[in-house]
C-alpha cells in the first residue's frame, strides 16, 4: 500500500449516511468535492489527497485523484427534486431477477416430482410483472423459459442489464422432511475477500469498476482498499434489503430463519451490485411442496419480495412509485 495510507476503513451509520475514515501516517492535504453528472441521479465523490512532504520525493508518480462511486449520498436539498426529475426521465432502477437453475439443471426435486427450476421460474415472472409496472423500475430476467444459464452468465446479464438490484429466487431441499420456511441470504465477507482477489488479478474489470486513476491503476494494495471500500458498502446494502424482504416473508409463511443468513454464492459476489438469494420454501416439506405450485401462493412469494424491495427502496430514495396490486 502507499506507505503514508495506514487503513482506510467504512461503516453505514444510517441507510442513507456512510462514514469513511482514511489514516494516514503524517499530515496530509485534501480536497473533496461533490459531483454530479448531469441529466442523470448519478452522485459521486471526488477525494483529491496531495501526500506528505516527506514522502513526495519517494513517490515515483503522483496520486492526482481517485473518484469513489457512493450510494446513498446525502445531496444538496437545493438540487435533490432537480436530480430526481432527471432520474424519472432517463433512468430507471433496473432490477435483475434470477430464477435459479433450468435446462438439464432441474434443481431441487420435491417428494411428488416437483421441480424447483419451474416453480422458481413462475414467482420470477410474477415478481417481473409487478416490477415493471412500477414507475421508475425495470425488471430483467436471467431466463424467461426453460434455459440453462451459468452461474457467471448471470452475473455478467446483471452488469450488461447495469444492474442496480440482483434478486436470485430459489426452494430449498434437506433430508428432514419437516424443515420447512423462508430464507434469504447475502454474502458472506469470505465470499466477498475471494471475489475481490479475482478481480484485482482481472485487472481490466477492476479498472472498469472502480474507475481509478493510472497511478492506482498499478498499485494492487490501493485497489485491494477500494474494492474493500466498496464490496463493504455492498454487503450492508444487501442485508438490508434482505431484511426487508425477510420482514415481508415473515407475514405469510413461516421463516426458516429469522436473520439474513450469509453464504459464499456465487451469483452474489458482484461487488458493486447488492444482491439477495431468497429461498422460497422447501420442496422436501410435502406441505410447502403443494403450496409452491399453487398459483395464488406463488403469487403471495412475488408480492411479499416486491413489497420488501420498495421498503428498500423508499429508504435510498430512489424515484419510484409503488405499482397496484
Amino acid at each position: 500500500m502507499t506507505p503514508w495510507i495506514q487503513q482506510v476503513r467504512v461503516a453505514f451509520r444510517t441507510p442513507q449516511t456512510q462514514r469513511m475514515v482514511f489514516e494516514f501516517t503524517e499530515a496530509v492535504k485534501a480536497k473533496v468535492t461533490l459531483l454530479h453528472t448531469p441529466n442523470t441521479a448519478t452522485w459521486k465523490l471526488s477525494i483529491d489527497i496531495q501526500p506528505p512532504f516527506s514522502f513526495r520525493e519517494d513517490v515515483k508518480e503522483e496520486i492526482k485523484s481517485f473518484e469513489q462511486e457512493v450510494a446513498g449520498i446525502q445531496k444538496p436539498a437545493a438540487v435533490t427534486q432537480t436530480a430526481n426529475a432527471h432520474s424519472a426521465n432517463s433512468h430507471c432502477v433496473s432490477v435483475v431477477i434470477d430464477p435459479g437453475h433450468g435446462g438439464h439443471d432441474s434443481g431441487a426435486v420435491g417428494l411428488h416430482g416437483t421441480q424447483e427450476k419451474n416453480v422458481v421460474l413462475a414467482i420470477s415472472k410474477y415478481l417481473n410483472d409487478l416490477i415493471n409496472k412500477t414507475p421508475g423500475m425495470c425488471a430483467h430476467m436471467t431466463r424467461n423459459d426453460d434455459t440453462f444459464v451459468s452461474l457467471r452468465g448471470r452475473i455478467n446479464f446483471a452488469r450488461r442489464k447495469s444492474a442496480d438490484i440482483f434478486i436470485a429466487i430459489h426452494a430449498d431441499m434437506f433430508n428432514n422432511t419437516t424443515a420447512h420456511g423462508a430464507t434469504v441470504f447475502a454474502l458472506s465477507q469470505h465470499g466477498a475477500t475471494s471475489e475481490a482477489a479475482r478481480w484485482i488479478a482481472h485487472n481490466e474489470n477492476v479498472s472498469d469498476f472502480l474507475e481509478i486513476g493510472e497511478a492506482a491503476n498499478k498499485d494492487k494494495d490501493l485497489q485491494s482498499v477500494l474494492m474493500d471500500i466498496s464490496q463493504n458498502e455492498t454487503i450492508n446494502r444487501s442485508l438490508i434489503l434482505g431484511k426487508d424482504v425477510l420482514h415481508q416473508l415473515d407475514a405469510i409463511s413461516k421463516l426458516h430463519h429469522t436473520i439474513v443468513e450469509q453464504a459464499g454464492f456465487v451469483v452474489l459476489k458482484s461487488p458493486d451490485i447488492p444482491s439477495i438469494l431468497v429461498e422460497t420454501g422447501f420442496l422436501s416439506n410435502k406441505d410447502e411442496e403443494s403450496q409452491l405450485t399453487q398459483s395464488a401462493y406463488q403469487k403471495k412469494i412475488a408480492l411479499a419480495i416486491y413489497h420488501g424491495l420498495m421498503k428498500y427502496a423508499e429508504q435510498y430514495s430512489l424515484p419510484i412509485k409503488r405499482a397496484e396490486k
